[in-house]
C-alpha cells in the first residue's frame, strides 16, 4: 500500500476513538428534521426550483402513515416540514418511496406505495400512488391518498400479494424518459416479480408492446436468466421474493440505468441444499436492448452461506455508488438477521447475456469486494438488526463514494446489551478493502438511530456531500456535515509513510489466513489477535523487524496452541506506539 492508504488507516483508528470517546451522537448534526417515523429518504427537485428536496416515508402497519417533504432552496434548508402526504390506516402507505421525473416535464415526481392497500374490497393487494411534481406542489401543506394524480394497481387484484413492496425510478430503456419499477413481494405464488412501466405514461393501463399479459406494464422481471451457462439453479418452490430490494444504477459503465434487485428468499441445491434460502442479488442491464431476463447474479460465498440456514441475503440492498472509483456503481446488500453485509463491485463492459449460453454475463459472482461482519455478532435467526444499508455520496471529498450499515437495536451500554439506541457504521470508499468501519456513530435514548442513511448533497455549501441518518423510534432525521464528520480526525504526522496493515486473506477463513503489513524503519513489532471482549488470544509477532513488507500466517490457534472458536477477531499491529487494526472472521 502507498502513503495515501496509510492515511486512510490512520483515519479508521482515530475516528473510532473520537466518535466513541466523545459520545458523538445527534447533537452534532447540522439539522434535526421531525415529522415522520422513517426508514429512509430520497432526494429530488419536486418543485422545479433547481434544488433537490428531501422526501421521506414511514412504515406503520397498524397506524396512520405519512410522507414528509422538506424543500431546499437558494437559502438552504430550514428544517420545517413543507408538505405532508397521508395514507390510509393499515395500508402501509409509505412502504416504499421513489422520486424522479416519470411524466417528462423535467420536474421530479413522488411515487408512494401502500403495499397492504385494499383494492376492490380485496385486502392486501397493494397500490402505488403518484404525485406529480410542480411549482405549486407545496401550496397545500397536506395531501391525501385521494389527491394522487395517478393510482396504479395490478390489473387482477389478488389478496395479500403486497404489490408495491419496493419502488425505483430510472431510465431503464435509455430513451430519455424516467421509468417506474414496482416490486411485488408475494406475487406469483411468493416468487415475487418486478413490473417496469415505461415513462412518460407509467399509469397507462392499455396493452403495451412487450407485455406477457395485458396489464399496462411493459416488462416483467422475475429472476430468470438469459443464459443457461453458469446461471443459478432454480427450484420449483415458492419464496424467492423477487423485488425484495430494488434500486437503479449504472453497474456496467455504459451510461444506461440498470435494475438491481434481490431474491432474498432464493434457495439453491447442490452442496448447499441444506442451507435453505441463502438469498441472491440480480442485475437486469438497461439500454435500448434491455429485456426481461437477468444478466448477472451475486450469491454470498460458500463459507458465509454455510454459517446458518435462512441467511436471506439481500433482505436490504442498494446502489452504494462508485465506492472503488472504477467508473461503475457498486452493489451493497445485507442479510436479514445474521449481521453480514457485502459489497460487490460493478463490472465495466458487462453486456446482455444471450439465449445460446455463449455469453457468460449471467454467471454467478460469489466473490464480493468487501465482507462486513457485525462487531460481536452471534449467529442465530433474528439475532441481529445490523441490516440497514445506505449510500452516503462522497462525504470526505476524496473521489470515492462512501456507504453505511445501520443497527437500530445497538447500544454502547455493554451491561444492558442492545437497548435500541442504534448505531451507524460508516465505511469510506477507496481502492483497498473496507471491511472495518471508519466511523461509528451511536444514538441515545432508545431512538433507533440507523434506520435509514442517504446522501442529501451539499446542504451547507462547503464542497463536501452531507448525509442524513434517521432515528425510527424518535421519528427524527439528522443531517450531518461531511466536513464535520471527518475534520480533525486524521493527521499526516500520526503514522509515518510506509506503515500499512492489509486486510487478511482469505477472509472469512478456515483454518489459516495470511496477514501482510509494511513498516517504514527497523523497529520492535507486535501483531496480536484479540476476541470481541478485548481479550488477547494470540501473539503472532513480537520481535524486531527490518523496514519493508512482511507476511505472516495465523492458523486460528491461541497462545496455548488450542483452536479458537468461530467468530470475529481483531488483529492489531503495533510499531513503536503507532497502531493499526482490522477485523477478520474465522469460520469453523
Amino acid at each position: 500500500m502507498n502513503g495515501g492508504n496509510v492515511m486512510k488507516n490512520t483515519v479508521i483508528i482515530s475516528a473510532l476513538s473520537l466518535m466513541m470517546a466523545s459520545g458523538l451522537v445527534a447533537q452534532t448534526n447540522l439539522y434535526t428534521l421531525e415529522g415522520t417515523a422513517t426508514y429512509g429518504g430520497h432526494m429530488g427537485d419536486i418543485n422545479g426550483d433547481g434544488y433537490d428536496d428531501i422526501v421521506s416515508g414511514s412504515q406503520n402497519p397498524f397506524g396512520s402513515n405519512i410522507i414528509s417533504v422538506w424543500t431546499i432552496d437558494e437559502f438552504g434548508l430550514d428544517a420545517d416540514v413543507d408538505l405532508v402526504i397521508t395514507g390510509s390506516t393499515g395500508a402501509m402507505f409509505g412502504t416504499a418511496v421513489a422520486v424522479g421525473d416519470i411524466n417528462g416535464d423535467d420536474i421530479a415526481d413522488i411515487a408512494v406505495s401502500a403495499s397492504k392497500d385494499t383494492v376492490a374490497d380485496i385486502p392486501g393487494v397493494g397500490a402505488v400512488y403518484i404525485y406529480y411534481g410542480s411549482s405549486t406542489i407545496t401550496d397545500n401543506d397536506t395531501l391525501h391518498a385521494d389527491d394522487a394524480d395517478e393510482v396504479i394497481t395490478r390489473k387482477t387484484a389478488i389478496a395479500n400479494e403486497w404489490y408495491g413492496w419496493n419502488l425505483a425510478i430510472g431510465d431503464f430503456n435509455d430513451d430519455g424518459d424516467g421509468d417506474l419499477a414496482i416490486g411485488g413481494l408475494y406475487t406469483d405464488g411468493l416468487r415475487g416479480r418486478i413490473e417496469i412501466r415505461l415513462g412518460p405514461d407509467v399509469a397507462d393501463t392499455s396493452y403495451a408492446t412487450g407485455d406477457t399479459v395485458a396489464g399496462g406494464y411493459d416488462h416483467i422481471l422475475n429472476g430468470f436468466a438469459d443464459s443457461t451457462k453458469s446461471a443459478p439453479v432454480w427450484g420449483t418452490g415458492p419464496g424467492y421474493f423477487a423485488g425484495g430490494a430494488l434500486d437503479v444504477g449504472d453497474f456496467n459503465g455504459d451510461g444506461a440505468d440498470d435494475i438491481f434487485t434481490s431474491n432474498y428468499g432464493y434457495g439453491f441445491g447442490g452442496e448447499f441444499a441444506d442451507n435453505n434460502q441463502p438469498g441472491m442479488l440480480s442485475v437486469y442491464l438497461g439500454g435500448d436492448d434491455a429485456d426481461e431476463l437477468a444478466d448477472h447474479y451475486m450469491i454470498a460465498p460458500a463459507n458465509i452461506v454455510a454459517l446458518e440456514k435462512y441467511l436471506y441475503f439481500g433482505y436490504r440492498a442498494i446502489n452504494a455508488g462508485d465506492v472503488n472509483n472504477d467508473g461503475t456503481d457498486d452493489y451493497l446488500g445485507a442479510s436479514h438477521s445474521w449481521g453480514v453485509a457485502m459489497l460487490w463491485s460493478g463490472e465495466r463492459g458487462l453486456g446482455q447475456a444471450d439465449t445460446s449460453g455463449v455469453n457468460t454475463s449471467a454467471a454467478l459472482d460469489r466473490e464480493p469486494l468487501v465482507t462486513i461482519i457485525e462487531p460481536g455478532a452471534t449467529y442465530g435467526y433474528n439475532s441481529s438488526t445490523f441490516n440497514m444499508v445506505g449510500a452516503l455520496g462522497d462525504i470526505n471529498g476524496d473521489g470515492y463514494d462512501d456507504f453505511a450499515v445501520g443497527n437500530t437495536a445497538d447500544s454502547t451500554e455493554s451491561s444492558t446489551g442492545k437497548n435500541g439506541d442504534g448505531s451507524v457504521h460508516i465505511f469510506l470508499g477507496g481502492k483497498g478493502p473496507l471491511g472495518t468501519a471508519d466511523v461509528v456513530m451511536y444514538g441515545s435514548d432508545a431512538e433507533g438511530l440507523g434506520a435509514g442513511m442517504w446522501s442529501v448533497g451539499d446542504v451547507d455549501d462547503d464542497g463536501l456531500d452531507d448525509f442524513a441518518v434517521s432515528a425510527v423510534t424518535a421519528g427524527k432525521i439528522y443531517i450531518y456535515s461531511g466536513a464535520g464528520l471527518v475534520a480533525g480526525i486524521a493527521d499526516a504526522d500520526l503514522v509515518p509513510t510506509g506503515f500499512t496493515l492489509s486486510q487478511n486473506f482469505p477472509n472469512p477463513f478456515n483454518p489459516n489466513t495470511e496477514i501482510a503489513y509494511e513498516i517504514p524503519a527497523d523497529a520492535l513489532v507486535t501483531l496480536k489477535v484479540y476476541n470481541m471482549l478485548g481479550q488477547e488470544v494470540s501473539t503472532v509477532v513480537n520481535k524486531v523487524q527490518t523496514a519493508g513488507v512482511h507476511n505472516v500466517s495465523w492458523s486460528g490457534l491461541n497462545n496455548n496452541g488450542e483452536m479458537v472458536a468461530s467468530g470475529v477477531y481483531t488483529y492489531v499491529l503495533d510499531v513503536d506506539g503507532a497502531r493499526l487494526s482490522r477485523k477478520m472472521l474465522l469460520v469453523r
